[in-house]
């Protein structure tokens, strides 16, 4: 069977990796889609690309029920497979039949229960908090065949670099306010495309920017609850990022990002 967009972006994932792996090999009575080799371990990963259109005119999108549909049917099968047979296995979503990205708190939220927020009613002076609700597919004892969910995307490794100079020479850029005469609005927009195109073709030329650069990269969700974890040592590839829960010095458990691989762009705080 021909491999999917998904997998084939997957597999190249894992060769910029150089990690080897068997593609459906026979474990634990199934076939997952791969059995990769890592230097601290063995697991297996099953790719899963989430069907997300947006409606005709615009509108709004409800993540949660697609995001959820890769716990069930014969990704469960695998998943549940896996833990018998004793081996770690991640979950992989592709983002090769949506048309929207795939929110890291969205995925969470998919994966620990619905995002809301906690208002606490007896202390005014207390913050609120984002919690996870109902819904989650992802439990103490629900689905810990689930070492990590990783969300899989291919990007443009040099796009940063137009993009720094370009808000570098914009500055402020056009601030749009309901008064502002519509001949300036035009001259303003003007000199963006003009600095814009002009640094992108600057850049290319310098091949500082390369425009049909890609690589694959993974945002990592670790499964707290998991049987079979894998170690934060293991899908650390440069341009990765991972979530996992940790604990806060006042003993209050969070789920968030840990690790940044040594290549990712982050952006300042403001």
């Amino acid at each position: 069977m021909e491999p999917t967009p998904g997998e084939r972006l997957f597999a190249a994932y894992l060769r910029q990796r150089r990690l080897q792996s068997q593609q459906e090999p026979l474990v634990g009575g199934r076939r997952p889609d791969f059995l990769v080799e890592h230097p601290s371990m063995t697991f297996a990963a099953e790719v899963y690309e989430p069907e997300m259109t947006l409606p005709a005119g615009g509108g709004s999108v409800d993540s949660y029920p697609a995001l959820r549909r890769a716990f069930q049917a014969r990704k469960a099968d695998q998943l549940k497979a896996m833990r018998e047979a004793g081996v770690p296995c991640v979950l992989v979503l592709a983002r090769t039949n949506a048309d929207i990205r795939f929110q890291p708190e969205i995925v969470a939220g998919s994966m620990f229960g619905d995002i809301g927020v906690q208002v606490p009613l007896d202390d005014p002076e207390a913050d609120s908090k984002t919690v996870f609700m109902g819904g989650g597919r992802v439990q103490k004892s629900r689905n810990r065949g689930v070492s990590a969910v990783a969300v899989l995307e291919s990007f443009n490794p040099t796009l940063f670099r137009p993009e720094q100079v370009v808000t570098a020479r914009l500055g402020e850029g056009l601030q749009w306010h309901p008064g502002i005469p519509h001949g300036r609005l035009v001259r303003e927009q003007a000199a963006i495309v003009r600095v814009t195109s002009e640094v992108y073709k600057h850049m290319a030329g310098t091949r500082e920017y390369i425009e049909d650069a890609r690589v694959a990269k993974l945002t990592v969700f670790h499964n707290p609850f998991a049987s079979h974890p894998i170690g934060l040592e293991v899908l650390d590839g440069p341009h990765d990022v991972q979530w996992t829960r940790t604990t806060t010095d006042a003993g209050e458990s969070r789920y968030g990002p840990v690790k940044w691989g040594r290549l990712v762009v982050r952006m300042p705080a403001a």
